[in-house]
């Protein structure tokens, strides 16, 4: 049968496997994004743009998306130990939304160099607003919590 804490093992492991692909993807990601730009042909300045908008964005975001997912990682194995509503996982939501908007900043940036990052920026800057949300949430419910501790 399904439970939480075999939800939480999944949640673990696909953040682990997300880590592995961020790595992966970062030792091939310039060779691969010449081919896409095919920027070779050095009379063809757009294109080299292109890349280097898009490899100035891609680095900082790698290392901000592993950075988020590593806090994720800790706030899941706090909940793993029946701990879902402290002050720990607060933080670690507010972490993990600002490295969203600031993602959002950067591909916003490098959109003016290429055109579909504009679409990430929107992505990671509506994320980062839903876990604002939920970090409120979490943070009235931590309140709760302990007004209800001192209580009789």
């Amino acid at each position: 049968m399904w439970n939480s804490k075999k939800s939480i093992s999944l949640s673990l492991f696909v953040c682990g496997f997300t880590i592995v692909c961020i790595l992966v993807l970062s030792c091939f990601i310039n060779l691969w994004a010449i081919e896409y730009f095919d920027y070779c042909d050095c009379a063809d300045h757009v294109q080299y743009l292109k890349y280097i908008g898009f490899i100035f964005s891609y680095f900082p975001s790698a290392v901000l998306g592993v950075l988020a997912v590593v806090s994720l990682i800790r706030m899941l194995l706090r909940i793993k130990k029946d701990n879902p509503f402290c002050h720990e996982n607060v933080k670690s939501l507010k972490f993990i939304s600002w490295c969203c908007f600031i993602v959002a900043l950067i591909t916003f940036t490098g959109s003016f160099l290429y055109l579909p990052l504009i679409i990430v920026s929107a992505a990671a800057g509506f994320l980062g607003l839903i876990l604002r949300v939920v970090k409120n949430v979490i943070q009235s419910a931590v309140n709760l919590r302990e007004e209800n501790d001192l209580t009789i």
